[in-house]
């Protein structure tokens, strides 16, 4: 037979195409309509193996599940040989709740291979409060207290009981205190992650997220000053339900640095309000 014959197909072309189409496939910032998704088939030695609704699940923030978003890697074993690292570090996988501390983390992922595991840059973490103060308590610096985890990206989505009555703006007020606690002490010693994006999604009312988010700026101003390797893109003033990124590590020289540092980010909200502080009085609480 002539090639004209033998079209070339995916499996035939050469590998920088096949790649291209991976990334393609498997981007994690492609999003998918809401609808039941099946969960992945087991699979022995498969990175497929593991329930997809017990660790990496569907949240409410996103419309993707990765039972689905990694179908593909089932469609043969060369596109899995090929792509499965790649999937895993272009896919967004998704924690709730107890699977915060290191322990349930652990055994939750360990039929995931070192390889795969290690692979991933992306995940959400959905979870109360009070389960969050594993951050600081438990994840010893590192995300979900696993070495092997180097992110690209961690979103945090608090969650908390709605209190109704007279007391519902304390218990909002007391709830955003504890999390500007929980954050500060997180974001001292946390590596192995380059953003963290700090979501509200409905937890609090617009003026309590602010004052949250303006406890953790001045927190962190008085721990390490107005430069302390910590950088902020504060929430919009005038978004209803705003989020706010957190960028760790010094940017190369070549690369233009995202955020604000601490110092910067203390004089932009203090010119909301007129009163703007004197940054070399920043130091160390004691």
């Amino acid at each position: 037979m002539t090639p004209a014959e033998h079209p070339p197909n995916l499996l035939t072309i050469p590998c920088e195409l096949r790649n291209a189409v991976y990334v393609l496939v498997f981007d994690h910032s492609v999003t998918y309509p809401k609808q039941p998704l099946p969960v992945a088939e087991e699979r022995e030695g498969d990175l497929l193996q593991i329930n997809a609704d017990e660790l990496f699940e569907n949240d409410s923030v996103t419309s993707r599940r990765p039972s689905h978003h990694l179908a593909p890697l089932r469609t043969c074993r060369q596109i899995h040989d090929e792509a499965h690292l790649m999937a895993v570090s272009l896919t967004t996988f998704h924690v709730r709740d107890d699977d915060t501390l290191p322990d349930c983390f652990i055994q939750r992922s360990s039929r995931l291979r070192t390889s795969k595991l290690s692979a991933i840059r992306h995940m959400t973490l959905a979870a109360r409060i009070s389960q969050l103060r594993a951050l600081n308590e438990e994840w010893n610096g590192r995300p979900f207290g696993n070495e092997l985890l180097k992110l690209d990206t961690l979103q945090i989505t608090p969650r908390r009981p709605s209190v109704a009555g007279p007391y519902a703006r304390v218990s909002a007020l007391s709830q955003g205190h504890t999390l500007a606690y929980v954050f500060v002490e997180t974001f001292k010693a946390l590596r192995n992650v380059n953003m963290l994006v700090v979501r509200n999604d409905g937890c609090f009312d617009p003026e309590t997220w602010r004052i949250a988010y303006r406890s953790v700026i001045y927190r962190m101003w008085r721990w390490g000053g107005a430069e302390c390797g910590v950088r902020f893109e504060g929430p919009d003033e005038n978004d209803p339900d705003p989020s706010f990124k957190v960028y760790f590590g010094r940017c190369d020289a070549k690369e233009k640095p995202r955020g604000h540092e601490v110092g910067a980010e203390v004089y932009r909200l203090a010119e909301m309000t007129g009163e703007l502080p004197n940054i070399d009085d920043a130091g160390v609480d004691p």
